[in-house]
């Protein structure tokens, strides 16, 4: 319940929320998580990579593994960035392509 001269946003914080980020205006351009490095991802069985966010330029599926699981994202329309940290881009099953990755 709210009390007198205080905010919705005060009364209704969230733990781990800064709800200041949420007062912003519309016209704001602050990034929140931007891409530092990258470079292009050969899908591989075997090779190691530790990337944040994956680019899709063409879609298609792709199999990810995150902490030593293998996840299939289907369909991955082309233009997505996943927000995945994950370890490989595995050839097999992987059927999308022009895939970039991304640290923050």
């Amino acid at each position: 319940m709210r009390g007198s001269g205080e905010s919705l946003n005060q009364a209704n914080e969230l733990p781990g929320i800064d709800m200041g980020i949420l007062n912003q205006p519309e016209s704001a351009t602050t990034a929140y998580a931007s891409g530092e490095t990258g470079g292009a991802v050969a899908p591989s069985d075997s090779t190691v990579l530790d990337f944040n966010a994956l680019y899709v330029g063409v879609v298609g599926d792709i199999v990810v593994t995150v902490g030593g699981v293998d996840l299939t994202f289907v369909a991955v329309p082309a233009g997505t960035i996943l927000p995945v940290r994950g370890t490989k881009v595995k050839a097999t099953g992987t059927t999308a392509s022009s895939i970039v990755w991304l640290n923050w």
